[in-house]
This record gives structure tokens, C-alpha cells and sequence, in this order.
């Protein structure tokens, strides 16, 4: 049986790592902005990266104290600034917005990066130039296909159970 249930799980690893899309997440904030912000405000992010460097994101945010500048993807690390990617269309003047399927074609050299987590998304502000929220795109690891975790059975079948007679 363990060796069928090693298999399941090779070939789910397999398959995983023969499907080139991968999803990453952001949960943004103040605190992320490098140098931290005291922005209420809170955001999420989901991206789809595609093999060939097309990514699809989907993000929201709310609470800004005034309405977004711009709303920026850059590549770095979440311990400093970057170099900006692209510009999104999403929320510019609103507190709190919304964008679905916002399409990014990356080089490359931007791809791998991405793929490595070091691309983040910043939302800008007149109060908050550099960024009143940032998020870290985070690669999600890839499903088992739903196969359950079975751990390697230890126990010894000819071991005898300890008596609890005295």
C-alpha cells in the first residue's frame, strides 16, 4: 500500500510540475510599504502566471484615507523598493477599488522573477507617494490533486504490545 500511495504522490508531483501556471497571492498593507505606512487601508491580490510570462490579476483594496494615484506591479524583494513593471488600470482617485482580470505580458527576466516572489503590487496616494499599501506576491504551492497525506507506517507487526497486568 505505501508504495502505491508513493506513486499517487509522484505522479501528482509530476503533473504539478508539468502545469506551468502558478498562483501567487499579496495581502496589502501599510506596514509592507518599505517605509512602513500608518494607512489603514488593507488590500488582496490573486495572480495567475501562465508559462510564457502572461499573468492575469485580480486585486481590491480599501480604507484609503485618499483616493489612489496609481496602482503599480514592481519587481523586488519585500524588504526593499523596486523597479516598476507596469502600471494598472484599477481604482485611480477612489478610496476602495476593484480590478478583475488585469492582463500582464512579462519578459522573461520579469517571469522568473515572479516566479521566485519577487514581484509585489503598491497602491499610491497623494499623502503616500511611495505607497500607502503594499503586498508581496506570494507562490502558492501546487495541489496534490487532492490525494490525502498518508504517513509511513513505523510500528513493527511482530512487536508485541506491552503487558498491563502486573
Amino acid at each position: 500500500m505505501r508504495n502505491v500511495v508513493l506513486a499517487c504522490i509522484a505522479l501528482a508531483l509530476t503533473a504539478s510540475a508539468a502545469a506551468a501556471d502558478l498562483e501567487l497571492l499579496a495581502s496589502m498593507n501599510g506596514a509592507s510599504v518599505i517605509s512602513a505606512t500608518d494607512s489603514k487601508a488593507t488590500g488582496q491580490a490573486r495572480a495567475l502566471l501562465q508559462d510564457g510570462g502572461q499573468v492575469s490579476i485580480d486585486l481590491a483594496f480599501t480604507g484609503l484615507a485618499s483616493g489612489a494615484t496609481g496602482v503599480e506591479l514592481l519587481l523586488g524583494k519585500a524588504t526593499e523598493n523596486g523597479v516598476a513593471v507596469t502600471a494598472l488600470n484599477v481604482g485611480e482617485g477612489q478610496t476602495g477599488a476593484t480590478g478583475n482580470g488585469l492582463s500582464v505580458a512579462l519578459t522573461p527576466e520579469q517571469e522568473r522573477a515572479m516566479r521566485d516572489g519577487m514581484t509585489y503590487l503598491v497602491v499610491r496616494t497623494i499623502d503616500y507617494p511611495a505607497g500607502a499599501i503594499r503586498g508581496q506576491l506570494v507562490p502558492q504551492a501546487p495541489a496534490l490533486l487532492g490525494l490525502p497525506i498518508v504517513p509511513e507506517d513505523t510500528t513493527d507487526s511482530n512487536a508485541k504490545e506491552p503487558s498491563t497486568d502486573r
